[in-house]
């Protein structure tokens, strides 16, 4: 795979390594997730959405369950959808998170059916925080607090486990641990990459 944003450029759809023609592609599935040669994810959060629909749509039938059994499918065939490698999302553009954002709220207004009470609260974007308050009494998040949340997880389990990988424990040094000749008022906080 060529990885480029160039539009004028010719891509070969094969390449000889060692005698082998190896053919070139724009797309490929690695650990269930679609990575293309633009690394936009577009791909990848079109198979999300039709995977999450799938399952909406399979369960329309079901909607005279009790809220509890709703909120316990949601968060066993659904959730993990947008749940599986969360930390991608620091790549991808806006216009991709607002996919997956819509995607998951449409999820809970069909299941839990709060729609009127989400645009009654929402107006501006200092709302969202409103948003969570009213989604935590079903045990959710909303959208942009769940990537929050698995965001600073991932990073804990970097900085406070001894097997981490040592490429990704070395971004997370505290000031203290660099050993300095003099002294920092800021000993237990983070150095900040240059």
């Amino acid at each position: 795979m060529f990885i480029t944003n160039k539009q004028n450029i010719t891509i070969p759809e094969f390449i000889n390594i060692s005698g082998n023609n190896v053919k070139v592609v724009t797309e490929f599935k690695l650990l269930g997730i679609i990575i293309d040669n633009k690394l936009n994810f577009k791909s990848n959060t079109a198979k999300i959405k039709r995977s999450i629909n799938i399952r909406l749509y399979s369960i329309q039938k079901l909607f005279q369950l009790p809220l509890a059994v709703k909120i316990q499918f949601l968060k066993t065939f659904i959730l993990p959808y947008f749940d599986y490698c969360a930390t991608l999302c620091i790549y991808y553009s806006k216009s991709i998170l607002q996919k997956l954002a819509n995607s998951y709220n449409n999820c809970i207004f069909k299941l839990i059916n709060v729609k009127s009470v989400h645009d009654s609260i929402i107006n501006s974007s200092e709302d969202f925080n409103k948003w969570n308050t009213l989604l935590v009494q079903y045990g959710l998040n909303g959208f942009q607090h769940r990537l929050i949340i698995r965001l600073a997880t991932y990073i804990q389990k970097i900085f406070c486990y001894s097997n981490s990988p040592s490429n990704l424990a070395n971004c997370f040094i505290l000031n203290n641990d660099l050993n300095k000749s003099y002294n920092l008022r800021n000993l237990l906080e983070l150095k900040l990459p240059r």
